[in-house]
């Protein structure tokens, strides 16, 4: 297996919406309302990218063979430095892999990357957050080097979550 990390461009932005929707009816069945996950479809996810309102920007993993994106992250600055940790100066938004390429290796290579991008960019600790629920993340998140840093509470379409932060070292 070749995979290849580049940076997303627009061209991305379908297989990057499959990727996200499928995830998310993959990895939150039984976390999230199942109506909710019901209501996630491959176009509205393509328009919340391009209208900007879900970030498409970041890298992608390229199966070099099949030429097929199977795989993204998005990453940057934290937004707001108030909310706790302050130290910690940029942010791992998401990490997503289809389904079907789970357990190869590909989330691994993302998140090095987002880490060595992270860096150069001049960042010096990156925060993540993910659902408390959602164990075979979290255990992926202590094996890679991440630092339990504590919890905090969201709402998603008015449903309250509790989610895990972690932390790394740059």
């Amino acid at each position: 297996m070749s995979i290849i990390i580049r940076r997303a461009n627009q061209e991305d932005i379908p297989a990057l919406a499959k990727i996200k929707v499928d995830g998310w009816k993959d990895a939150y069945q039984g976390i999230v309302d199942e109506d909710f996950l019901e209501s996630l479809t491959y176009d509205t996810q393509i328009n919340r990218f391009n209208d900007g309102e879900d970030s498409p920007c970041g890298i992608v993993a390229i199966d070099e063979k099949k030429g097929e994106v199977v795989g993204f992250s998005t990453f940057g600055k934290r937004k707001d430095l108030s909310k706790g940790f302050p130290k910690y100066d940029c942010e791992l938004h998401s990490i997503y892999i289809s389904s079907d390429r789970k357990g190869e290796g590909i989330g691994k290579k993302l998140l090095k990357e987002v880490l060595k991008q992270q860096k150069v960019s001049g960042y010096n600790k990156m925060l993540l957050w993910c659902f408390k629920e959602n164990i075979d993340t979290i255990e992926f998140y202590k094996r890679t080097g991440g630092v339990l840093l504590g919890e905090k509470e969201i709402e998603i379409e008015k449903m309250r979550f509790v989610q895990i932060g972690f932390g790394y070292e740059l």
